[in-house]
């Protein structure tokens, strides 16, 4: 049915030699030969037309991410590239906000986008207190720019459902996906997700343990200081120039996985990291972002029994590194302090003036 009027497509029988049928339109004598596909789509049950996508929000416009589990509340908000945990506050300071771990917070958007039905539950005699929705296993809540905000409940374990047509696996980064009962703005479901596991989170677990907010790929330039001095090495291309020397990208890039993509092993509490940061840093790196990305300073403290603090600049929290992994970032400035100018390269005679 359109604005002009109404037009019949009549399906007719199947052509003996193939896989295609005869149609028609109701009204005209023509006949045409068509791929039978349609028939299928036709004989579909009216419940597998339901959208099974349960997130309808793109992962980039969630602002705003709301879990409340056993472990209590914790709301991830958006910040720049990355979250921080709003709420509750790292400690009672204005400056309490701490900084949300990347890879589980990227594995929460991706359950959260990819969130689809396995099975509707739609019979009015379930119990919701046999679905585990009564009292509530979990509950994520999504404040979407620009979008309506998306309640999501989480219920107790569900077997697995018999595959449904358009139903989809689940996605990639999501190792702690199972089948839950759940229910989405009213409606009752069973997915496999790894939702169940991201409410049972405490807010301590989401802090984020890398040494740097930064990628190594934003990194445009980085000063060290050390005993042996201050170094700063600067992008030049694919090189990095130190001084006035252009040198290889080999150190400077594996200085910068170590420090940009280093992971601490835990974070020290209040009592442990004050002795840890007694004494002065072994080693500073100022990490400076392009496009006016602004910078951050890592500094790694003198090793302990279990390992070296870390201490980055914005943040409250002190990090544990393991000793050979500031070992090796030592290492890795003076490989760089070390590393032999590149030798320019000549340019190729063309012959002119030379009579040849």
């Amino acid at each position: 049915t359109t604005a002009k009027g109404e037009r019949v497509l009549r399906i007719g029988a199947k052509v003996p030699t193939g896989s295609e049928v005869i149609v028609g339109v109701k009204g005209e004598r023509d006949a045409y030969v068509t791929s039978d596909a349609i028939v299928a789509t036709l004989e579909r049950d009216p419940g597998e037309w339901r959208d099974r996508q349960m997130v309808a929000a793109e992962r980039e416009k969630i602002d705003r991410i709301t879990l409340s589990g056993p472990a209590g509340t914790t709301v991830l908000a958006r910040k720049g590239e990355g979250f921080e945990i709003e709420a509750p506050a790292a400690s009672p300071s204005a400056a309490g906000r701490d900084r949300a771990d990347r890879d589980l917070v990227e594995g929460l958007l991706t359950d959260l986008t990819g969130l689809h039905a396995q099975q509707f539950l739609d019979d009015p005699k379930a119990v919701p207190a046999a679905l585990g929705l009564q009292p509530l296993r979990g509950v994520v809540e999504i404040a979407v720019r620009g979008g309506a905000p998306q309640r999501i409940e989480i219920g107790g374990p569900a077997p697995t459902p018999p595959p449904a047509p358009g139903a989809q696996s689940p996605p990639e980064g999501s190792p702690a996906a199972s089948n839950v009962y759940a229910r989405v703005d009213g409606q009752a479901l069973v997915a496999q997700t790894g939702l169940a596991a991201a409410v049972a989170r405490a807010a301590a677990d989401w802090r984020s343990r890398a040494l740097s907010r930064f990628q190594v790929y934003q990194v445009e330039s980085a000063r060290i200081d050390d005993p042996a001095g201050t170094l700063t090495v600067t992008r030049a291309g694919t090189d990095w120039k130190r001084g006035k020397d252009t040198i290889s990208y080999t150190p400077v890039s594996d200085l910068l996985f170590a420090v940009a993509g280093g992971k601490a092993s835990r974070l020290l509490t209040p009592d442990e990291a004050k002795p840890a940061l007694a004494g002065k840093p072994l080693v500073t790196v100022t990490l400076k972002a392009e496009k006016n990305g602004g910078e951050e300073t890592v500094a790694f403290y003198p090793p302990g029994v279990s390992g070296a603090a870390v201490q980055t600049s914005g943040r409250d929290a002190v990090l544990l590194l393991p000793s050979d992994k500031l070992a090796e970032v030592q290492k890795q400035v003076e490989a760089i302090r070390g590393a032999k100018p590149l030798t320019p390269e000549k340019p190729v005679a063309t012959g002119k003036g030379s009579g040849k």
